[in-house]
């Protein structure tokens, strides 16, 4: 008599401390929680590597720890299991690793074997389904109510910066626009984010929250120090996105899914947008266009594009992202079910 059961395997995280890396093994190990027995995760900038145990689903995310993930393969058990996101840029990957987990909009290059493959939209966003989403949004409410800020009932611009430059005194000038016209603006850097439209934003005291990396947020509504980019995501009508950000751009997507809002994505042009940047943009707005009949995208030029594309959005309804490509991976290792024969 054949019967079916859920194999269950501890899991190993692997990242380099990288904040987008480390979020995405974190999004795909979510996803897997249902075959873990245990989970460990290795960040290979801050500890030692411990010996993980036999027959463990070993996950890295980011190139620099493709090798240590192989490693785990080849040098430590041949019943491991791995599972790499991102590309290693390695001719040949067979032996190391049993999935590769890579973006819609990066080429293949040459791989061996292709049939590993899962392909993901974007990048895989963590921390942000309706629940987690629900909960930041109560804590805000509840903190707002105890701010005298004026500003608590107005129309909320989450502006989200990755890297390269932009016009920096037009940027500046808009962003004081959209303040004179009751706009809030919540703002949160990255480490690419130049220093120069950084400090002109403090001095000016533009946003009513400013949070970069390494600085002392001035967010009224979180700890001192904390990053507000899930409560961002979680109370902001419209965003303003940086278009070479693609782990900022998909975790709106998957923000507004979740809360089933109206949410305009409006694209912040820079000098660093590539091809791959601009190919993900175009692939996903008319993948959503096919859904909702409207874009998703507005593109940024004045204080005028927010006001007039702010109640715009579609809503977007989408499968969790890390949740499809979980479901990819366990079929693709043959994890989700083993027939035992009594």
């Amino acid at each position: 008599m054949a019967r079916l059961v859920i194999e269950r395997v501890p899991l190993v995280l692997v990242h380099d401390g990288n904040i987008s890396n480390r979020n995405q093994a974190r999004a795909l190990a979510a996803g897997l929680y249902s075959v873990s027995s245990s989970v460990c995760e290795i960040d290979t900038s801050r500890q030692t590597i411990p010996t993980t145990t036999v027959g463990s689903l070993v996950i890295g995310c980011g190139r620099r720890v493709a090798g240590l993930v192989a490693s785990m393969k080849m040098g430590w058990s041949e019943r491991n299991k791995t599972v790499q996101i991102l590309h290693p840029r390695w001719p040949i990957t067979t032996p190391f690793f049993d999935c590769l987990v890579l973006p819609m909009h990066d080429s293949l290059g040459w791989l061996d074997d292709e049939s590993k493959i899962v392909r993901m939209h974007g990048s895989l966003s963590w921390g942000l389904r309706k629940d987690a989403l629900e909960y930041y949004h109560r804590v805000s409410d509840k903190l707002q109510k105890h701010s005298s800020s004026v500003h608590s009932r107005c129309t909320r611009l989450g502006v989200l910066l990755g890297g390269g430059d932009v016009q920096v005194s037009d940027f500046v000038r808009h962003m004081e626009q959209l303040k004179e016209e009751n706009v809030c603006l919540d703002i949160v850097a990255s480490r690419r984010t130049p220093t120069l439209m950084l400090n002109q934003l403090k001095s000016l005291c533009l946003a009513e929250s400013l949070w970069a990396p390494d600085q002392a947020s001035s967010d009224t509504f979180v700890r001192k120090n904390a990053n507000p980019y899930r409560r961002i995501l979680a109370t902001c009508d419209a965003f303003l996105v940086s278009s070479d950000s693609i782990s900022m751009i998909a975790d709106v997507i998957c923000a507004s899914s979740e809360r089933q809002l109206p949410t305009p994505i409006f694209l912040l042009p820079t000098s660093t947008t590539r091809s791959k940047h601009k190919r993900f943009i175009l692939e996903t707005d008319r993948r959503f266009s096919a859904l909702t009949g409207k874009s998703i995208f507005h593109t940024f030029q004045s204080a005028a594009d927010v006001q007039l594309g702010m109640k715009r959005g579609p809503i977007v309804s989408v499968q969790y992202e890390a949740d499809r490509v979980a479901t990819k991976v366990l079929e693709l290792l043959n994890l989700s079910c083993n027939q035992n024969r009594e």
